[in-house]
């Protein structure tokens, strides 16, 4: 059984709308860690906030950190303001970058940082979500119809017939924050419904 009852996590809460980090965010608070969220948009961090309360994690183990990671100055703020509130980061989970080049570095920075972080006992690891349903595509400009049009035309790429789900990206995201992964590092786990197996 997982447990991460009072750990801290640093998850960032991007999208304007419903999207992995929140899903996250939500479904970790259900076990009861401390849950530092930071995001540009204050209204969409206290909403997180509260649907985190109604599953049960209370309000003093939440902290809201108003802030941009495009901003270097807010990225240390970020790092002090959660220490001087709980004390310490046991996982850190910045879900803000996207799509191939950044992921590429991304995926390469995983492996390294997790080698030389490996004599402290730090774990790296990078979840990999494929097509997610979310409004990022709205908000993107695409009209519900474009959007639906689209998931549609994606669907013979998922092998398992679906786009991910945020749930999806948050159970795999619990797994690897937990003790259950403790011997994994360096690892690039997919949560695409076996996509990027598909040849292009």
């Amino acid at each position: 059984m997982i447990n991460l009852e009072n750990e801290l996590f640093l998850p960032s809460i991007f999208l304007k709308y419903s999207g992995i980090g929140e899903a996250t965010a939500v479904h970790l608070a259900e076990l009861q860690p401390f849950l530092a969220l930071t995001g540009r948009n204050e209204y969409n961090l206290a909403k997180v906030a509260k649907q985190c309360q109604e599953v049960g994690l209370p309000a003093e183990r939440i902290l809201l950190i108003k802030a941009d990671l495009n901003i270097e100055e807010d990225i240390k703020r970020i790092m002090e303001t959660t220490v001087k509130q709980f004390g310490r980061i046991d996982v850190l989970f910045p879900n803000a970058m996207i799509y191939a080049m950044t992921k590429a570095g991304l995926d390469n920075f995983t492996k390294s940082l997790a080698m030389e972080l490996a004599k402290y006992k730090v774990r790296v690891n990078s979840v990999l979500p494929g097509l997610t349903k979310t409004a990022f595509q709205l908000r993107a400009g695409l009209t519900p119809y474009a959007y639906q049009k689209y998931l549609e035309s994606q669907m013979e790429k998922q092998p398992l017939g679906r786009a991910v789900a945020p749930i999806d990206v948050a159970k795999a995201i619990k797994f690897m924050a937990s003790d259950e992964s403790s011997f994994i590092t360096g690892e690039l786990l997919y949560v695409d419904g076996g996509g990027h197996n598909k040849p292009v």
